[in-house]
C-alpha cells in the first residue's frame, strides 16, 4: 500500500543527502508490506538503548515523525483516542523521533508526547524514544516527516502509511485483520497467506476418483483457466484453505522464500489448491461452470447454511464484497471471484484481495 500524506523535508534532503522529492508520480520511499522490519535500535526516554527486533511478541506500530510536523501533531492525538483499541487488539506503539528531527526544529519527543498525547502519554501500550541515523535511514529511507508501519509479531510489514488523523480507519482495518490472522506474508502465488490454522486437513480429500462429474486428469488443463480467491474466518478468527486440495496423493511441492508450493501429485482435478493462499484454480478442458459446493466435495468437507468443514454454525457468505443470499454451496467460482465465509459470529467485513498480474 502506498502510504498518503508523506512530506520530504529539505532540510531532511540536505542532513541525508536524498535526492528524491516526493509527488504524486513517484510512490513514496517506504519498506514494502511484506518485507522483515529491520532490527535496529532506538533510545528510550530514559536514555537506554531497545532493539526493534525482527521477532516480537505483539505486534506494532511504529512510527517515525518530526516534532514540528503539524500531522504528526493531530496523528498523535489520534492514536491517544485509540490506543485503548489498539492494546485490546494486541498491538502496541512505538513512536520515534527521526533522526535529528530530520534537520527540523521542534521539541524534544518528550515534551511533544506529552503535550499531544495527554493521559496516554503514560499508557503502558505506548512507547516513546528517538531513532538513530541508521533506524532512520531503514525504516524511512526517503526522508519523509510522518511515516508509520504496522509490524506484525513474527517481525513482517502488514501495512504501511502515514498521518494517522486521516488514516486511523483504514489503520485499524488493518489491525482487526492482523488480530485475526487475515493479513500474513506474501505467498508464492503473490496472494497474502493467512497467519492461521488450516480449517481442515486432506484426509478426506479426492484421491483421483471423479467428483461432481470433476475428472482428476494426468496433466493440468488449460484450455479454460481461472482463479477464484477463498476466504474463510470462524467465530472472527481466520481459517486458512490448505494447499493441495484436487491434488491426488502422492503430492509433491517447490519450497521458496514465499513458501510452499504444491507442484505434482497422482494427477489433478479441475479444481484445485497449490498454496495456503485461497486462491482455487479451475484449470478446466472444457469451459463450464463450477461451484463452491463442488470444490468443498473435492476437499471432503460438507458445506451448508449452518456448517463450513469441520465447523458448525450460521453461515454468513459474500461474493466480491457483497452480502450472498442462498445456499453458499451453489456459489459459483470464476475469473476473479472473490468469495468469503463467516461461520458464527462476528461476521467480519468482507475483505478483498488484489489479484497479481499472470494470476
Amino acid at each position: 500500500a502506498a502510504a498518503a500524506g508523506l512530506v520530504l523535508t529539505a532540510a531532511a534532503a540536505a542532513l541525508f543527502g536524498f535526492g528524491v522529492q516526493a509527488s504524486a508520480a513517484k510512490p513514496p520511499d517506504v519498506l514494502h508490506v511484506g518485507v522483515a522490519a529491520p532490527a535496529v535500535t532506538y533510545t528510550t526516554l530514559a536514555g537506554a538503548s531497545r532493539t526493534l527486533a525482527s521477532s516480537q511478541d505483539k505486534a506494532t506500530l511504529l512510527w517515525f515523525v518530526t516534532t514540528s510536523c503539524p500531522h504528526c501533531q493531530q496523528g498523535t492525538q489520534a492514536i491517544a483516542s485509540n490506543i485503548d483499541a489498539l492494546a485490546a487488539e494486541g498491538v502496541r506503539v512505538v513512536e520515534l523521533e527521526s533522526y535529528h528531527d530530520l534537520g527540523s526544529t521542534g521539541p524534544s519527543i518528550a515534551a511533544f508526547g506529552r503535550q499531544y498525547a495527554g493521559a496516554a502519554f503514560t499508557n503502558p501500550a505506548w512507547s516513546w524514544g528517538q531513532a538513530s541515523q541508521k533506524t532512520t535511514r531503514a525504516y524511512d529511507p526517503g526522508g519523509y516527516d510522518n511515516v508509520y508501519y504496522l509490524v506484525g509479531a513474527d517481525g513482517r510489514v502488514t501495512y504501511v502509511n502515514a498521518s494517522p488523523a486521516a488514516t486511523m480507519q483504514t489503520l485499524m482495518v488493518a489491525v482487526t485483520d492482523l488480530s485475526r490472522g487475515f493479513t500474513g506474508p506474501i505467498g508464492p502465488e503473490g496472494v497474502p497467506v493467512p497467519a492461521a490454522p488450516a480449517l481442515a486437513g486432506l484426509k478426506d480429500a479426492a484421491t483421483g476418483k471423479p467428483v461432481d462429474g470433476i475428472s482428476c486428469s494426468t496433466n493440468e488443463q488449460l484450455l479454460f483457466h481461472v482463479h477464484t480467491h477463498l476466504t474463510i474466518f470462524v467465530d472472527g478468527k481466520a481459517a486458512d484453505v490448505p494447499a493441495g486440495i484436487g491434488i491426488a496423493p502422492p503430492r509433491s511441492a517447490q519450497t521458496s522464500p514465499y513458501g510452499s508450493f504444491v507442484d505434482s501429485g497422482t494427477c489433478f482435478y479441475w479444481l484445485h489448491t497449490h498454496a495456503k493462499d485461497g486462491i482455487i484454480h479451475i484449470e478446466s478442458p472444457l469451459k463450464r461452470s463450477y461451484t463452491l459446493g463442488q470444490f468443498f466435495d473435492l476437499w471432503g468437507e460438507p458445506l451448508g447454511p449452518d456448517r463450513v468443514g469441520p465447523v458448525k454454525g450460521k453461515v454468513t457468505a459474500f461474493v466480491d464484497g457483497h452480502r450472498y443470499q442462498g445456499n453458499p454451496r451453489a456459489i459459483a467460482l470464476g475469473n476473479d471471484v472473490q468469495i468469503q465465509l463467516d461461520v458464527g459470529a462476528p461476521v467480519v467485513q468482507a475483505r478483498l484481495i488484489r489479484f497479481p498480474k499472470g494470476l
